[in-house]
């Protein structure tokens, strides 16, 4: 073993950087650490070697049916997976190894587990269980030294951070993780500041975050420690921003709901003692209607939008809500809906409209009324499919 080669667990990798590797080099690796810290269980993934400056090392990708039971999210029958491993940052051997052991923690949670959860208790098990006795360091963020050791970002970007964004810095307790969100979208991270300690920040030089996806709602976090915060202060980096997010969030919900009453209608589809509900866009009447009419489904007209503010506006894939029957009829009672009379001979008939068959829609929902419909890509009527990307 050379003096730029160390051995962790029974492995020797460089620190030499820049360090080169190619897909070969990853499925040899793969199936080194699949033996030894996940007993073989792993299935075959693609491995691809790409060189592109974004805000990744590493990134997992899966292709499955996946259904969502209240927070949970199961995953299932899935189709492919692969990991795309990013040779734009120079890296020595071992930090590769380190994030090709964090993507295959997400295979891990996907084939063995059958869970997708980001970096959430599953994920930090294994991990810890790896980082246990050996000197791996995966982890759920990068670090800032990693970040700094990009060098210097376009201008462009620069004034992008410091014209349009905040940087959210939230204590997690063990550290702080920072995350950049437009300033015109930070009311959507509300919850970020119910569930954390959340701090904002403008933004005077981008440096430390110009590799950072912006986020919208799902973020991609930069681990902070309290030194380098202070650090950034005292140079003039950032400076503190005082936000009353909950006017802002209170704002955004209003405005929601006033393009909810001008521009949408309610769909809902009755099913034992539930309603299964879904907002459409006004000028899509005539592609959802016939679905409605063959479920013995009513139309509404909305007068008060809060109750919505939230839903997905459904354009050609329907994404239900289940609600209780006795909700729909206080509504009504209360005059936030009122029925809205349709036509069936407008624009389309039964017989060439775009109704679903009776198994892709009430079968499903009758012997699984948890299913939520997430989206459908490449799939028949009777399956949901989505394709998922976890950094």
């Amino acid at each position: 073993m050379s003096d730029n080669t160390v051995l962790i667990d029974g492995f020797s990798v460089g620190t030499d950087v820049p360090f080169e590797y190619d897909e070969r080099y990853l499925e040899r690796r793969f199936d080194q650490f699949n033996r030894r810290y996940f007993g073989g269980e792993l299935p075959h993934v693609n491995m691809n070697v790409v060189s592109v400056k974004a805000g990744y090392l590493g990134r997992c990708r899966v292709k499955a049916t996946v259904y969502k039971y209240g927070s949970t999210r199961i995953v299932k029958d899935i189709l492919w997976m692969g990991i795309n491993m990013n040779q734009f940052y120079e890296r020595n051997e071992k930090t590769v190894c380190s994030t090709l052991l964090h993507e295959m923690i997400h295979v891990y949670e996907y084939s063995v587990l059958h869970r997708m959860a980001g970096h959430e208790r599953n994920f930090l098990r294994k991990m810890n269980e790896i980082n246990s006795g050996t000197e791996w360091g995966v982890s759920t963020t990068e670090t800032v030294e990693e970040i700094n050791a990009r060098g210097s970002a376009p201008s462009s970007v620069l004034d992008n951070l410091r014209n349009n964004c905040y940087l959210l810095v939230s204590d997690r307790g063990s550290d702080l993780l920072a995350f950049i969100v437009k300033k015109n979208n930070i009311g959507s991270f509300d919850w970020m500041f119910e569930r954390y300690p959340t701090k904002v920040y403008n933004i005077y030089d981008g440096n430390d975050f110009a590799s950072l996806p912006i986020g919208n709602k799902k973020v991609h976090g930069l681990s902070f420690t309290e030194e380098i915060m202070k650090s950034l202060l005292d140079s003039g980096k950032i400076g503190v921003e005082n936000i009353d997010i909950k006017g802002i969030r209170s704002s955004i919900d209003d405005n929601e709901a006033q393009r909810i009453r001008s521009n949408c209608y309610l769909g809902v589809i009755p099913i034992g003692e539930f309603c299964y509900v879904f907002l459409f866009s006004k000028k899509n009447l005539a592609d959802f209607k016939i679905d409605i009419a063959y479920h013995k489904g009513e139309i509404y007209g909305i007068k008060d939008g809060s109750p919505f503010v939230g839903y997905t506006v459904c354009r050609k894939t329907i994404r239900y809500r289940k609600v209780p029957k006795e909700d729909i009829d206080r509504m009504k009672y209360e005059g936030k809906i009122y029925p809205y009379p349709y036509s069936l001979s407008e624009k389309k008939d039964m017989s060439s409209g775009t109704r679903m068959k009776e198994s892709s829609l009430e079968s499903r929902l009758e012997s699984d009324p948890f299913v939520e419909v997430l989206d459908i890509k490449d799939a028949d009527e009777d399956s949901v499919m989505v394709d998922m990307t976890i950094i």
